[in-house]
């Protein structure tokens, strides 16, 4: 593959600028605007409990990495991509067309919706009453295999999540400890004490047996 007919060889550009080159000045001002951005209704709690609401949750360690994630905005999605300056234009949810942010896709998509309806909660989850991701974590991350496979079908979906559930349940279960037994000891015979040998044999075929012991002292 060559993109360039006269040859010149590829040189590393600063997107931000049209000349391409990066300058103190321009670092400076996206770094700026970067933190100011924040994804469309996503409210951060400053009170969010790390510990007991992802790290301590009853879960898969791939699920808590997964939560943290999201919560960091550290997934590969629209606002993420666009403040790393990978995308110019913003990035729409593939099912509905509206911004692709984790909230969005996670809790206010109508797929995603159909989803909390139908999974078999002890108590039925309305996720449109949650006013952030961090509020939706700390009250279904126990159910948030759910979040997986987005491409699937949404009864897919929910089999899924429950199969994975149930898997890793069981894989949590306590093993039986198996205590191996150690050979004791012969015991200490006396001098003067005389040991009794015995063996039987017997042949099915004709119904016969036989017998046979001796005695023995310390002298053999």
């Amino acid at each position: 593959m060559r993109p360039n007919q006269m040859g010149a060889s590829d040189i590393i550009i600063w997107t931000p600028l049209a000349s391409g080159i990066y300058s103190t000045k321009s670092g400076y001002f996206e770094t700026a605007n970067a933190e100011a951005i924040t994804m469309p209704n996503f409210k951060r709690n400053t009170e969010f409990n790390w510990i007991k609401n992802v790290w301590t949750i009853t879960t898969a360690l791939k699920i808590q990495i997964f939560i943290w994630k999201v919560l960091q905005e550290a997934l590969s999605l629209g606002p993420t991509l666009q403040r790393c300056g990978l995308l110019a234009e913003a990035v729409t949810c593939s099912r509905c067309g509206e911004a692709e942010t984790a909230i969005h896709i996670f809790l206010n998509c109508r797929f995603t919706k159909r989803i909390w309806k139908i999974l078999p909660l002890n108590r039925p989850t309305d996720p449109t009453t949650f006013d952030s991701f961090e509020q939706a974590i700390a009250k279904q991350a126990r159910n948030s295999l759910i979040f997986e496979k987005l491409d699937l079908s949404q009864e897919d979906i929910v089999c899924k999540s429950l199969h994975l559930a149930r898997e890793w349940k069981e894989a949590q279960l306590p093993k039986e400890v198996q205590h191996s037994l150690q050979p004791r000891p012969s015991p200490t015979l006396d001098q003067e004490a005389v040991t009794c040998h015995t063996d039987a044999s017997w042949t099915p075929k004709n119904g016969e047996a036989g017998f046979g012991w001796i005695f023995l002292d310390s002298t053999g």
